[in-house]
C-alpha cells in the first residue's frame, strides 16, 4: 500500500511533481498551484483571498506553531497566534481577520490574539476545554500538559479537535508528553494531525506514539527552530532533526514549495505521511 501511494504522488497526485533530487531522496515536492481566476490579495501582509473548493480546508502556516485555516464556506480560524511580546524572529501578517482563535498554551509565542482584525471569539487554552461552537463551527478542547511529567502543577495545554469539510483536524498545542488512555479517547482519531516536533520535552519516538494514538493520516511538523527563530527559540529541535530521526525514516513524505496547502477528505493518504510545509 505504501509503495502504491508513494507511486501515485511522485506523479503528480498531490497537486504537484517531485524534482529529480527529490525523488532521488525518496521526498516528493509539491509546488503551489497556480491562482485560480478569480484570485485576489486582500491585504499588505500577504493573506490570499481565495475561493476555496467545497469541501475543502486551506491551511496556512506563518511560523512557530501559527497557523490559519480557511473553511471552504469562509470561516477563518487561527490556531496559537504568535506576537510581539515574544520576537519569535517572523511577522505578524498585516490586516489579517480573524472569526475564531484558538490557543492552546499561555505562552507569549502560542497567545497573542490581538493582532487579528475584526471581532473573533478567542478560546484561551482553560476556556476552550470541553465542547464548545463558535461561529457555527463545533470543537472540543482536551486538557493535557506542556511538561514531561504530566503532573497536577504542570504547565496547561489544551489539544483542539474540529471537523472542517469532513476532515478531522487536531492541534496538539505545545503537548509535552504522549496522551494518557483517557486523553486518546477524548480526542479519537484525526486526518490531519499539527505535531510541534521541536518540543524537546517530548522524544521523537514518543511524537510518532502520538501519532499513532490519533491514528492520523497527514502528519504536519509545526513548532520547530528555523534559521529565522530568535537565540529565545534556541532550544526547539530544528525541522532536519526530527526529520532525521531513526523513528521517522519510515514515513513517507510530502515537500510543499509553499507555507500553505488545501486538504480535502477525498485526498487524505491511506497511512500516516508527513506533510512538510516550506519555511515562512
Amino acid at each position: 500500500m505504501r509503495n502504491l501511494f508513494l507511486a501515485l504522488v511522485m506523479t503528480g497526485w498531490a497537486l504537484g511533481s517531485a524534482t529529480a533530487a527529490d525523488l532521488r531522496s525518496g521526498v516528493n515536492t509539491v509546488r503551489p498551484r497556480p491562482p485560480e481566476q478569480g484570485d485576489a490579495t486582500a491585504n499588505g501582509g500577504g493573506q490570499a483571498r481565495k475561493s476555496i473548493p467545497a469541501d475543502a480546508t486551506e491551511v496556512r502556516f506563518y511560523g512557530q506553531a501559527f497557523l490559519y485555516l480557511t473553511t471552504s464556506s469562509g470561516v477563518r480560524i487561527a490556531f496559537n497566534p504568535f506576537g510581539g511580546d515574544a520576537p519569535t524572529g517572523y511577522e505578524f501578517p498585516d490586516a489579517l481577520p480573524a472569526d475564531i482563535v484558538l490557543i492552546s498554551a499561555e505562552s507569549p509565542d502560542l497567545s497573542a490574539s490581538e493582532g487579528f482584525t475584526g471581532l473573533p471569539q478567542i478560546f484561551r487554552s482553560l476556556t476552550g476545554l470541553g465542547a464548545n461552537n463558535a461561529n457555527g463551527i463545533a470543537f472540543r478542547g482536551v486538557a493535557t500538559s506542556r511538561d514531561a511529567d504530566g503532573q497536577r502543577h504542570s504547565r496547561a495545554n489544551t489539544v483542539y479537535v474540529l471537523e472542517l469539510d469532513r476532515v478531522v483536524f487536531c492541534n496538539l498545542g505545545a503537548i509535552g508528553r504522549p496522551l494518557d488512555q483517557r486523553q486518546a479517547r477524548a480526542i479519537g482519531g484525526a486526518d490531519v494531525l499539527f505535531l510541534p516536533v521541536g518540543n524537546r520535552n517530548v522524544s521523537v519516538a514518543d511524537l510518532w506514539k502520538i501519532v499513532g494514538q490519533t491514528r492520523a493520516k497527514w502528519v504536519v511538523p509545526v513548532l520547530y527552530r528555523t534559521a529565522r527563530s530568535t537565540p529565545a527559540y534556541v532550544e526547539l529541535r530544528t525541522l532536519d532533526e526530527f526529520l532525521s530521526a531513526p523513528e521517522s525514516s519510515a514515513y513517507p513524505r510530502v515537500r510543499l514549495e509553499s507555507n500553505d496547502y488545501v486538504f480535502t477528505y477525498k485526498e487524505l493518504p491511506p497511512e500516516a505521511t508527513l506533510l512538510l510545509f516550506q519555511s515562512p
